[in-house]
């Protein structure tokens, strides 16, 4: 994910219709993620919106560890560790705080839910918070009851989704 941002920003600073132009990054969970890593490497985007994003993968594996993986969770660990090293080599260890710190002129909006069942809050926003609190840069956006997956859907947006997915459940009720 990362790399794939990273080389599709890299191709839009040389066409020739957008070479000039302001950058501007927008991701979710993991999309959020690669947004704030690549910051790392391009230090001229303009601005970046960050919703529900984790700052380091391996973070998010191990905060939320035991309940994927149970009581291997410690092995899990090592090998996602390994894994990503082998597979990405310095990208691995990137971070969205890191990246946001290396873009001085970087302005950012991070955005999140207390209630993200994925991305742990005190695990993302808690360590943004207390990172950039008074980087003029840096804006905050807390929600209380948006979960990780809807957190951009306007309260209407998600009742119908709830909606939907009450309608789903009964579905497979009767095929089950």
């Amino acid at each position: 994910f990362r790399r794939v941002l990273f080389r599709s920003i890299k191709m839009i600073k040389g066409h020739p219709r957008t070479k000039n132009k302001e950058i501007y990054l927008v991701g979710h969970s993991m999309g959020g993620y690669a947004v704030g890593c690549n910051l790392s490497i391009y230090h001229d985007i303009k601005k970046v919106v960050i919703l529900s994003g984790f700052n380091q993968s391996g973070e998010l594996i191990k905060a939320q560890g035991e309940k994927w993986a149970g009581e291997s969770a410690p092995d899990f660990i090592k090998y996602v560790d390994a894994y990503e090293y082998h597979f990405f080599k310095d990208y691995a260890q990137m971070s969205v705080i890191d990246g946001l710190k290396s873009s001085k002129n970087t302005k950012a909006i991070f955005v999140h839910s207390t209630d993200d069942g994925t991305v742990i809050y005190e695990q993302s926003m808690g360590r943004y918070i207390e990172e950039f609190e008074y980087d003029k840069r840096v804006q905050f956006e807390i929600y209380y009851h948006r979960g990780h997956g809807t957190i951009y859907y306007s309260d209407e947006g998600r009742k119908y989704f709830e909606n939907q997915y009450k309608l789903y459940q009964s579905i497979l009720l009767i095929y089950s």
